[in-house]
């Protein structure tokens, strides 16, 4: 595993926010193309987000499912679970190309992850509501 996502992983199943934030650089940018509107910069804003994350999911792990360093980039699969504080489920998968500086903080992310949904329609109801305009 790539030095810099092992430390990621290290100071997420820590719950240290900080730590984390300390793996990516001051204007760190955060690009989700499937949901313009997360979008931010700062490695400060990291924290807070994680930080929240951590106190909403107290036993939160963060798994690495595959790498694929790519130059200055890594393609990582990953996967979080935990519970909420009220005892019900968190799952969450995503992909993430990372982008890294030469000393080997995180610059920008492009982030595609959703919330697990284990009760959402089958195959053949999602490929008919992507044919169709939502109303």
């Amino acid at each position: 595993m790539h030095a810099t996502i092992s430390n990621l992983v290290d100071a997420m199943n820590a719950h240290d926010g900080e730590r984390m934030a300390a793996w990516f650089t001051p204007d760190y940018r955060s690009e989700q193309p499937t949901h313009p509107n997360r979008e931010y910069v700062g490695r400060d804003t990291l924290a807070t987000i994680w930080g929240d994350l951590f106190r909403a999911v107290p036993d939160l792990t963060g798994e690495v499912v595959a790498e694929v360093p790519d130059g200055a980039n890594v393609w990582v699969e990953w996967y979080w679970h935990g519970h909420y504080t009220d005892g019900s489920p968190f799952e969450m998968r995503g992909m993430a190309r990372t982008e890294l500086t030469e000393d080997g903080l995180v610059a920008a992310q492009r982030l595609y992850g959703e919330l697990v949904d284990h009760e959402g329609p089958a195959i053949e109801e999602a490929e008919r509501q992507l044919r169709e305009p939502a109303h």
